[in-house]
């Protein structure tokens, strides 16, 4: 698990990297789309990225 990322956070980077959307990654999670919006704000913030496209990137070693 990324230093420093909730499990929660982790499983919601997983599936964006799976390239699922934000109301899947909620029905998928039992979350609502606002909480994983949420999450998704976290875990760029907390890694210093800016887009999901960077969150991708990073995921694939670029």
């Amino acid at each position: 698990m990324e230093a420093g990322l909730s499990r929660r956070e982790h499983e919601v980077m997983v599936l964006i990297i799976q390239g699922r959307t934000s109301k899947e990654i909620a029905r998928l999670l039992g979350l609502s789309v606002l909480t994983v919006r949420k999450h998704r704000e976290n875990l760029l913030r907390r890694l210093g990225l800016h887009s999901t496209a960077q969150l991708i990137a990073l995921a694939l070693g670029s």
